[in-house]
Formats: C-alpha cells, structure tokens, sequence
C-alpha cells in the first residue's frame, strides 16, 4: 500500500511550506483549502463522496494558465472579480510563484492553456458561477480531455 506522502505528493507538499484544511467552518463554505504564504492556493466547496476522491483532487497540480490579452475579459465575467489580481503581470507573477515553489519541491506541475469563451461556455453548460473553484474545475476537466 502506498504512503500518504506516494499517493499525495502535492498535498504532502504543501502541508510542509503551508496549511491543508480540510471541513467545513463556521465562516464559509469551503470543504477543501491549500494556503501558503501568500494566501489561498486551492479551494474546493464540492461534496465529496469520500476523502480519496477529495484528495485526489486537492493533489491535482493544475494551474489554469491564462493569456495576457483575455485578463481583462476574465476580470470582468467572474463572479469573484475582486478575488483576482488586478493586472495580469501580477496574476502571472503569483502564478510563476507557485509554480517554481512546486517544482522546487520535485512536483511537476500541468500548466492548463485556458480560453476564456471555452471556460464561459463550459460553466453555463454546467450551469455554475464562472469564479475560482470553477477555474480550478474547467482546468483539471482539460486536463482529463487530453489524456483521452
């Protein structure tokens, strides 16, 4: 049987350097949350039906990696707007940060190209609010697209 650490590297990861929360609490609704440092890393308000499958996601190394050009687009169709960075170079400084801290760490790490109609497209065929779990979701969703 596989270590917690073989199984979850990116969670065993982040508990070094950060905080893994997992339950819900009295001030949200978010099941699942990865900080470090600099704030919120991953969030996830879904249920679950059990903690392999909330794991399994948490340890996913998906970064939703956006284009310079559709920032301000972005911006302005989520809902969680004031979540995000004001400027694309400082999204994609944070983004670089988090990235280069994971593969420091030996993690390899998917970096998902997003298009902001596809990611549209998809939350309305989802019927869910365009904003960070919805992101993180539509990412690893592409990722599983490309492995087909």
């Amino acid at each position: 049987m596989k270590s917690f650490d073989e199984k979850y590297p990116y969670i065993a990861a982040w508990v070094q350097d950060g905080t893994v929360e997992i339950g819900y609490n009295d001030y949200d609704d978010v099941f699942l949350r990865v900080t470090d440092a600099g704030g919120v890393v991953w969030e996830s308000n879904k249920t679950y039906s059990n903690l392999d499958d909330a794991f399994s996601e948490m340890n996913a190394g998906i970064e939703a990696w956006y284009r310079p050009e559709q920032w301000e687009t972005l911006r302005e169709v989520s809902v969680d707007r004031d979540k995000l960075e004001e400027t694309y170079a400082e999204w994609l400084a944070d983004a670089e940060r988090v990235v280069k801290q994971l593969q420091q760490r030996g993690l390899r790490v998917i970096k998902v190209d997003v298009e902001i109609s596809d990611l549209m497209l998809w939350c309305e065929s989802q019927r869910i609010p365009l904003d960070g779990e919805a992101r993180s979701n539509y990412a690893a969703f592409r990722v599983k697209q490309l492995d087909k």
